[in-house]
């Protein structure tokens, strides 16, 4: 069954906390939310939220995503064409479980880290948040690879 035609009313949004919220940092740390917003339950195991950043020459990468509720990964792609702001974003997916209508992820912890430091004022989806979560629209939210929440740079 195709999962964007079974579930073509689906909604959700994304809230973002950002973790650490120096201009120049050795990881970058941040939380998300998917809240589900529509009246259909959703697959985990079809959502994917991605965060644009610039790489900023920090060589190569790695990340972790963790969840009390829902197992999940952060990936890497390279944006090509690279766009200013987003050179590069980390792709979170979830493994399964289903988000009810209402109903949000909880809180996911992510962290990319690298082996330089990272200059998050030029990224495109950081945003100093404090310690709250915000809906936040430069991290955007998939449901079987269709864009359903925010606007890609």
């Amino acid at each position: 069954v195709d999962a964007a035609a079974s579930c073509s009313t689906c909604k959700l949004k994304v809230q973002y906390e950002c973790r650490q919220n120096g201009p120049s940092v050795a990881m970058i740390e941040y939380s998300i939310k998917v809240v589900n917003t529509g009246t259909t339950a959703i697959p985990l195991s079809d959502v994917s939220v991605r965060y644009w950043y610039t790489i900023d020459g920090t060589g190569g990468q790695a990340g972790s995503c963790n969840s009390t509720d829902h197992p999940c990964t952060v990936t890497f792609q390279s944006n090509t064409p690279a766009k200013t702001k987003a050179d590069e974003l980390g792709v979170i997916s979830f493994s399964g479980g289903m988000l009810a209508p209402g109903a949000d992820t909880g809180e996911v912890q992510i962290e990319i880290f690298a082996t330089g430091m990272y200059t998050q004022t030029n990224d495109y989806s950081f945003t100093n948040s404090g310690a709250n979560f915000l809906d936040e629209t430069n991290v955007t939210g998939y449901i079987a690879g269709k864009l359903v929440w925010g606007t890609a740079p």
